[in-house]
């Protein structure tokens, strides 16, 4: 799968999203993108995530690292995308609130059919991951 590589992360300065940038740069100061004007800013190093490629339904967003959202078929689960670093693989973990349950899906491309719904990001929406195991 050939895919743009691109990054998001909030400004350091003051809180605002940075999304599509494919400027990423890291120095001893700390994590750096491009913002729309094509400025190089820094950014919360714990709020940046890689785009994975895949588009939300019905949007042009991307899914990204960090972002929290609904599957058809699965809409009583919040999923998260993570990168798992022990098989560096991009995938989300989905966490059942009502089993009480989490399960890793390494790869969103097994899933050619599933849709996938935008519900928030794990920086500002924590509480959609309040009642996971």
């Amino acid at each position: 799968m050939n895919r743009d590589i691109e990054f998001r992360g909030k400004r350091a300065d003051n809180g605002k999203w940075i999304v599509n940038s494919a400027t990423y740069i890291r120095d001893g100061d700390g994590i750096w993108l491009s913002d729309e004007d094509t400025d190089v800013v820094k950014v919360i190093p714990e709020t940046v995530g890689q785009f994975t490629g895949i588009k939300y339904e019905n949007t042009e967003d991307a899914i990204c690292v960090g972002d929290l959202f609904y599957c058809n078929g699965f809409e009583n689960s919040i999923n998260e995308c993570v990168y798992f670093t022990r098989f560096g693989v991009v995938g989300y973990m989905a966490h059942w609130k009502a089993a009480n349950k989490e399960c890793f899906f390494d790869h969103f491309v097994n899933f050619p059919t599933t849709k996938f719904f935008h519900a928030g990001n794990i920086h500002d929406n924590p509480e959609l991951l309040s009642d996971k195991p």
